[in-house]
Parts: structure tokens; sequence; C-alpha cells
């Protein structure tokens, strides 16, 4: 595949869902998501209206490559199996196996940034 990779920030993701912007998937390039927008997602009150945004789309999962140590590498590669439902599926098996809890700083990070 040598088509140019467009990765959408959330906040697009989230216009495509509420419908505010249309968009459909493209010859010309490939729409991407990584599995940061799992956790954003994760947060949502209605997570499939996200995972059908990605579905209309035809997004495909960027994912950063690790090393035999399991450290991040300068390198991603694109996962074109499977959808993104069945990847977020995979996602919430994944930590809810490790218990993880990822808000802990949530409120040291709104703090830095200004909150009470």
């Amino acid at each position: 595949m040598n088509k140019p990779l467009v990765y959408l920030d959330q906040c697009i993701i989230g216009l495509i869902a509420d419908g505010t912007i249309k968009m459909k998937s493209s010859d010309g390039f490939i729409f991407t998501y990584s599995k940061e927008h799992f956790n954003e997602i994760l947060r949502s009150e209605n997570p499939q209206l996200y995972l059908n945004a990605l579905h209309k789309i035809d997004a495909k999962l960027l994912e950063l490559k690790l090393d035999e140590n399991w450290k991040i590498t300068d390198e991603a590669k694109l996962n074109v199996l499977g959808t993104p439902t069945e990847h977020y599926t995979k996602f919430l098996d994944a930590n809810s196996t490790l218990g993880f809890l990822d808000n802990i700083f949530d409120p040291l990070i709104a703090w830095l940034n200004g909150g009470r």
C-alpha cells in the first residue's frame, strides 16, 4: 500500500459521529486511528457511535512497533486486518485483564492545566 495515511484526531471522529462533517472512505489515502482513540472512546457515553464513524470512513489501526523488550521504536505499522469494533473489543479485554486505572493522574493533569 503506497497511499498516504491521514491520522484523525478524536475531535474529528466526534464531528463525523455526530454528523457535523460528512466524510467517507477515500481511494486516495487511508484514514487511521490509534489505541489512544480507544482510551477516549472508553470515556464516552456511547462508544459505538465513535466506532461507527471509524467504520464509515474505513479507518485502519495504526500501531507503534515495539522491540524485543517491549519498548517503543521509531516505527509504526498499519493494521489493515479487523474492524474498529474488533480492535476495540481486544483493547477492552486486554485492559480488563490488567485492571489498569488510566485516570489515576486526571486530577493532577487538570490542576497542571489550570483546573481546580
